[in-house]
């Protein structure tokens, strides 16, 4: 008897994901850490997520909310100002 097994990606990763290509899974960046890489581009496949700065609250994915008293420029910046 033949047997072959294949893994395959139902759906691409998205901005707050990880690839784990080891797995070939997509894991949400947790709580506590933010990602704005496409996972999917080459020069991301290794990429992390990034720790939540003090000023702000992130919970979880592409989520980066500047706390009371804070702000950001757009909602792509990790810069935040007082």
């Amino acid at each position: 008897t033949f047997k072959k097994t294949f893994k395959f990606l139902s759906r691409n990763c998205t901005v707050g994901e990880l690839y784990l290509l080891s797995e070939e899974v997509c894991i949400q960046c947790p709580v506590g850490s933010f990602s704005f890489e496409d996972p999917m581009e080459e020069e991301n496949r290794l990429g992390s997520c990034t720790k939540c700065p003090a000023s702000s609250y992130c919970p979880g994915g592409s989520h980066l909310i500047p706390k009371a008293g804070f702000w950001r420029m757009h909602n792509r910046s990790t810069v935040i100002d007082e």
